[in-house]
């Protein structure tokens, strides 16, 4: 198989958590006022199962223009402005061909950008990317216009060098001179140095503004192929033949799309043509080299092929360059099972499940590879997991067909398209930092930047410490204890989970656990991580904490025993006064976090 993964351009929309933080270059010495009105029309976008990307404001009325592959199929996602505040946007219009979406706000927009005019662009032309690139957001890098490309000999596109990583997806590219925009930040080729591309702005208008005479003159067959593809998806359930041959006529026709070959190999595996479904993939996946749901297909029509350790070499290209998609790790488990290579195979599952410890695909794919080992009981428990994760007819057939006694031998491949979740935290490392080790620079002044009251900062240089020393856990459980601050209770739980996962003797984690319990009024959790950190070591903070909860449940003798043995260890009562203020103070803020977001739903915004 051709190796047309080395053009694979990234997707830029990243499962990370968005840490706020406006970064000014160095470079920055043009107009200050503009860099200010361009830094208020950027967005960061959020969708439920964890990724994320940007956007930005196009008119006044809270409408913002963003990728496809952001905000995929949702109907509506989060959107993050410059000052702090989060709204739930909804999902008006996308162009999966374009990769463009509209979604809108119930916001107004004081601040806006305009797209540039076609003559405004050149070669050499200077130009700004604003976006969030892993996660922090409101990062700004230049360059200049490289070249003018078109992709299915439609979609125009703008080739640049500057820079822009995972997080940029459907951030603006803006003219220097003018401050208007160039193109919308879609992909980049990741084996080359500055190779970036962007939808060209002016194809916004073309996809959602009411296409003109002289749009149509240009793309005469744009209509015809968008309605033979809904024609050919309305008959894909009743007559998935009838489907192929309207598909394959309409590429015959009009051109050739990733959309229609993706439902070509669609049909081909509802009429379990395997190597037909293999054929029709390879098509979708050299249009659009970055969908890996592609790649996770096009890995298991390889192997429905016997063509495992093919799939094996694709998938590990793929993770190598996107490792925060669990899909590719299950993907790999399985390609890797048929190869019997279960000790690999079995930790591709694993990371799997700690990028996303509810990814039921993962177990279920966990229990096949523990069941062709022979390790019936550990198949059938990750079974029943997935099953309980999610209810799927398909596991607990599975589950069902196990013999009574032995090993069983049901590893057929289950039926239907897979959904595959996206990761919902960072992988975390894998083992605790070496005895004495001292943490990067970044992680004391994100310590400073916390005591000045800079949460969003703070977030930004825990983020660069992880990125330099990952198994230094400090980091990790900071950025946990200042997301609570935020308000994000639920990441930072989610964070301190896989942190004791990875190292079940961490009291930093059990501490900051406890006190996010307390935010969720579950003192009763709080008591119990706080029992397990001091059965590990004793620290007043510990009973200092623990008083408080006991208070919450109104066990006052507790409490006094409690405070006592704080003041005991160290501390002061002015310390629990804190712990308990805090505490309080930070409930306050997840509680006015969710009333926002519970009136934006009961408003249909």
């Amino acid at each position: 198989m051709k190796r047309t993964a080395a053009l694979v351009l990234f997707v830029l929309a990243v499962g990370s958590v968005w840490n706020g933080f406006f970064i000014e270059s160095a470079w920055a010495q043009g107009d200050r006022a503009a860099y200010e009105k361009w830094m208020n029309s950027v967005v960061v976008v959020l969708t439920s199962d964890g990724g994320q990307g940007s956007g930005f404001f196009i008119n006044s009325n809270g409408l913002i223009v963003t990728n496809y592959h952001v905000v995929s199929q949702k109907q509506s996602v989060k959107v993050v402005l410059r000052n702090g505040r989060s709204y739930t946007g909804k999902v008006m219009a996308f162009n999966a061909l374009y990769d463009l979406a509209l979604v809108s706000i119930p916001q107004a927009s004081p601040q806006y950008l305009q797209f540039a005019a076609k003559a405004d662009l050149y070669q050499g032309a200077e130009v700004v990317a604003v976006g969030a690139p892993q996660g922090l957001g409101w990062s700004v890098s230049r360059g200049i216009i490289s070249g003018f490309r078109k992709i299915n000999g439609l979609v125009e596109m703008v080739q640049t060098d500057t820079a822009i990583n995972p997080g940029n997806s459907g951030g603006p590219l803006i003219l220097s001179k003018t401050g208007k925009v160039a193109a919308v930040n879609t992909s980049k080729i990741v084996e080359a140095e500055g190779m970036n591309f962007g939808v060209l702005g002016l194809e916004v208008a073309a996809c959602f503004g009411g296409r003109t005479e002289q749009y149509e003159q240009m793309h005469p067959k744009w209509s015809a192929h968008q309605q033979g593809m809904n024609k050919a998806l309305a008959q894909l359930e009743a007559n998935p033949r009838q489907t192929l041959q309207t598909v394959t006529n309409l590429v015959k026709n009009t051109f050739p799309s990733a959309d229609a070959y993706m439902l070509i190999a669609v049909a081909h595996i509802r009429l379990e043509e395997f190597d037909q479904q293999a054929k029709a993939l390879a098509e979708a996946l050299a249009l659009n080299p970055s969908d890996t749901y592609v790649i996770a297909l096009m890995a298991a029509s390889l192997r429905s092929i016997n063509k495992a350790k093919e799939a094996d070499e694709l998938l590990t290209f793929a993770v190598s360059f996107d490792p925060y998609q669990g899909r590719l790790w299950v993907a790999r488990a399985k390609a890797r099972r048929e190869l019997k290579n279960y000790p690999k195979a079995l930790e591709d599952a694993a990371y799997a499940l700690k990028l996303n410890p509810n990814d039921d695909e993962a177990y279920f794919e966990r229990a096949r590879i523990r069941n062709a080992q022979g390790d019936r009981s550990g198949a059938l428990a990750d079974a029943r997991k997935a099953q309980s994760i999610r209810s799927d007819p398909q596991y607990q057939k599975w589950i069902d067909s196990m013999p009574a006694g032995g090993a069983g031998t049901n590893n057929a491949p289950v039926a239907g398209i897979p959904v595959f979740p996206r990761i919902e935290t960072p992988p975390p490392p894998t083992s605790p930092p070496p005895d004495g080790q001292q943490g990067p620079p970044e992680y004391y002044r994100a310590w400073d930047a916390f005591k000045q009251g800079d949460y969003h900062l703070a977030l930004d240089y825990f983020s660069k410490a992880s990125a330099k020393a990952p198994q230094f856990m400090p980091i990790h459980s900071g950025r946990a204890w200042v997301l609570q601050r935020t308000g994000d209770v639920n990441q930072s739980m989610n964070d301190l989970n896989w942190i004791l996962n990875i190292d079940p003797n961490n009291t930093d984690a059990f501490f900051v656990r406890a006190h996010g319990w307390l935010i969720l009024k579950e003192p009763e959790k709080a008591i119990q991580d706080l029992d397990r950190a001091l059965a590990i070591k004793t620290e007043p903070r510990f009973y200092a904490l623990r008083s408080v909860a006991w208070k919450e449940l109104n066990q006052l003798a507790h409490a006094e025993e409690d405070k006592a043995r704080a003041v005991q260890a160290g501390a002061s009562a002015d310390d629990i006064r804190t712990w308990r203020e805090d505490m309080l103070t930070d409930r306050n803020v997840y509680a006015a976090n969710r009333a926002c977001a519970c009136f934006i739903d009961a408003c249909g915004w």
